[in-house]
């Protein structure tokens, strides 16, 4: 049943109409499908909203409206080709008198169940404009696999370059196989120099059931395993997969011997070529663990059918709030994924409203709007971008070029930061294989998360909160990113080489640039990009003087507990220019004086740019090392105005732990 107001709704040209909210109750008590609707999205609207700002118990959508003037209007207005705008009374006035009226956003959809066009007539003008499909209300529908398959089909054959698939591809050590019918045994096949196309899967091992191999189940997993006894996170990951039409998956629990530290090292060294050239891989991003699973129904509002043919209808996504209201996945959040997913030419998204198909080139989602989905995945750097970035940039680069794939590996190093690792010392390991893929030979080699080209441009960083200064487990030598447990703050970009130094500096930054002699770096395992032991270092020749520091509580930052101040050379009380030191001294005994100024080495890293602090100079702050000569380790950083400093340095050969 279809009130007088929703059978006029047609939007075959665009229109705007409106009612009352009462006669929208009325409607909706007497079983009009439409106002039904409205009131189901606004409804919603309301828990979300009281969810987001901390209501209980949630604001109640039905109390307000029955409370509002007669006659109060409920508008319908078609904004765009595909969207369509429900504005309603202000429900949250009282609680934000700045908030403007509620709009409730709904896509229009072709129900032919495939992304259409339909023409319109605007300015006398007849334009084809682009539908949404209906967003199925079950992740394992038909409708979603054609979808996927689709996108499959025109990343391969239309992207080309960076999408490329290879025909041939050489497969992983290990493989599980799929049978074609469901009812055979999974079986782990040793693949040795086999060649053919397989599917990754990227998912969170949670507290869910374990289901691996290790050297004890090795034999039952060659002879083979009932798909009912994984877990449903793997189950409808195989599922998936054979549905895609692949009969080889490559899942890391069963894959890598769980326990057996060699084969650990040996593989997880393998995660470029093994994401690299699968032919798609699976991200399930909601599962919070290997019981969760991937595939399920989905809550998504969907009108009455309008349309001289009734051949359309509106589908509700979300309320206006959209990504503020939306926690970032739990997937996005794990530390091993995230290299998972650059490395990934191309990845399909499980999200709560829809799948998204995620490719070096760009993005599809069932919505059929190119949507910027940085918040769903966690990440600062878009993967298309990074994809372009490393392709676009010739092994043979000049200066400018070195230093914008250094920019791009810091961009990975403050994502990979935020990022979780069950185990702690596995933050290296985990952009191992970024690594690999990011080398070319102008970097030179790898130490420790920086480049022999300039390891100096990955050192701009200070931590996002207080360190710990005991109980720390060793994961790289201070100077590395990797040192940090937690967020970074960057002083970065723009102070390289997307503004030219000025030319009053070019000689100074001649003279005064660091430069890398030797490192000893030794890894912990096979991985040369992996763990590496305490005890490393690197030998620098830098541009040098002592510094004075104390503690000024008007210059704390949230990110630095411990003193605010810089005087160059002598103890004075012009303490002007700020430090950032890597750890908290919030827990110091007692008898630390905080009035009192701290000596200190500084060594200058960067070349002069422009930051948030103005025209700076920056140096890192050293503490040095008891019983070693030229012995230092990192401590903090600090930047500086170079005019009026020029003179008081020396060039010191530094030895860096």
């Amino acid at each position: 049943m279809l009130c007088k107001f929703c059978t006029e709704l047609d939007f075959e040209s665009p229109c705007s109409l409106s009612t009352d909210v009462d006669i929208l109750l009325e409607s909706a008590n007497k079983g009009c499908e439409g106002c039904n609707v409205f009131l189901d999205a606004y409804k919603r609207f309301f828990e979300n909203w009281s969810q987001h700002n901390n209501i209980s118990p949630p604001l109640n959508a039905l109390d307000f409206l029955a409370k509002v003037p007669l006659h109060t209007p409920v508008e319908v207005v078609q904004q765009s080709s595909c969207y369509v705008h429900i504005s309603l009374p202000e429900p949250l006035i009282q609680y934000n008198p700045n908030m403007p009226p509620v709009t409730l956003l709904s896509r229009l959809c072709s129900v032919s169940g495939a992304e259409s066009t339909r023409s319109i007539t605007a300015d006398g003008r007849s334009v084809k404009f682009p539908l949404s499909r209906i967003i199925s209300p079950n992740s394992g529908d038909e409708a979603c696999f054609n979808s996927a398959q689709e996108w499959f089909k025109q990343c391969i054959h239309q992207h080309g370059g960076s999408c490329t698939l290879p025909v041939d591809a050489a497969l992983p050590s290990r493989l599980i196989h799929i049978p074609t019918a469901s009812s055979e045994l999974l079986r782990l096949c040793n693949t040795k120099d086999k060649r053919g196309q397989y599917v990754a899967l990227s998912y969170c091992w949670g507290k869910g059931n374990t289901f691996h191999t290790t050297m004890s189940t090795l034999q039952d997993r060659l002879i083979g395993f009932s798909i009912d006894s994984l877990p449903k996170t793997l189950r409808d990951a195989v599922y998936i997969a054979r549905r895609m039409g692949f009969e080889w998956i490559w899942v890391d629990a069963l894959c890598i011997l769980q326990g057996d530290i060699e084969d650990w090292n040996r593989e997880s060294a393998l995660m470029a070529s093994v994401y690299g050239n699968a032919a798609f891989t699976i991200s399930a991003d909601l599962a919070t663990d290997t019981d969760h699973g991937i595939l399920g129904p989905r809550d998504i509002l969907l009108s009455h059918r309008f349309g001289k043919q009734h051949d359309f209808c509106l589908q509700f996504d979300d309320t206006e709030f959209g990504k503020e209201i939306v926690p970032r996945t739990p997937l996005s959040t794990r530390g091993w994924a995230y290299q998972e997913r650059l490395l990934s030419p191309r990845i399909l998204h499980y999200f709560s409203r829809e799948i998204v198909w995620e490719c070096n080139t760009g993005r599809f989602s069932e919505t059929h709007v190119k949507s910027d989905y940085h918040w769903m995945t966690g990440s600062v750097l878009d993967k298309a971008v990074y994809a372009r970035g490393l392709n676009s940039v010739p092994v043979n680069c000049d200066n400018s070029e070195a230093n914008a794939r250094i920019e791009i590996w810091n961009q990975i190093a403050e994502d990979v930061a935020q990022r979780d690792f069950t185990v702690e010392t596995d933050k290296l390991p985990g952009v191992s294989s970024l690594a690999t893929a990011h080398a070319i030979p102008a970097l030179g080699r790898y130490i420790a998360g920086t480049w022999e080209y300039n390891p100096f441009l990955s050192m701009l960083w200070s931590p996002g909160k207080p360190q710990p200064l005991s109980n720390r487990i060793h994961q790289a030598p201070s100077w590395s990113w990797a040192w940090v447990k937690g967020p970074l703050h960057w002083f970065k970009k723009n102070v390289f080489y997307l503004i030219k130094v000025e030319d009053e500096y070019h000689e100074w930054y001649t003279k005064f640039k660091p430069k890398l002699l030797s490192w000893h770096i030794v890894p912990q395992g096979s991985d040369p990009k992996g763990r590496v032991m305490e005890g490393g270092y690197l030998v620098m020749s830098g541009w040098c003087r002592e510094v004075y520091v104390a503690e000024n509580e008007e210059m704390m930052f949230y990110y630095s507990h411990r003193h605010g101040c810089v005087q160059m050379d002598h103890r004075g009380s012009d303490f002007v220019r700020k430090i950032f030191f890597d750890e908290d001294l919030v827990n110091a005994s007692d008898s630390f004086d905080k009035k009192a100024a701290e000596k200190y080495l500084c060594v200058q890293i960067s070349e002069p740019g422009w930051t948030l602090y103005g025209f700076c100079v920056h140096a890192l702050v050293l503490q040095r090392v008891d019983g070693e000569e030229e012995a230092f380790t990192r401590v903090g950083i600090h930047h500086f105005h170079p005019k009026g400093h020029e003179s008081g340095w020396e060039r010191r050969l530094l030895k860096l732990y």
